[in-house]
Formats: structure tokens, sequence, C-alpha cells
């Protein structure tokens, strides 16, 4: 799942050991 922050900054939900977690993957 990607979300679209208000900063122009995409983020990817991942799961990690303790539950999913947003992920910094493309910075603008």
């Amino acid at each position: 799942m990607y979300l679209k922050d208000g900063d122009n900054v995409e983020f990817k939900v991942v799961e990690g050991e303790r539950g999913p977690k947003a992920v910094d993957i493309s910075p603008v």
C-alpha cells in the first residue's frame, strides 16, 4: 500500500516483525 503525504513524500507500508510500519521510499 502506498500513501502520499502532503509534503510530496511517498511512503510504503511494510510488514515488520512487530507489525506494519511506514518507511520512506521516495522523498521528492
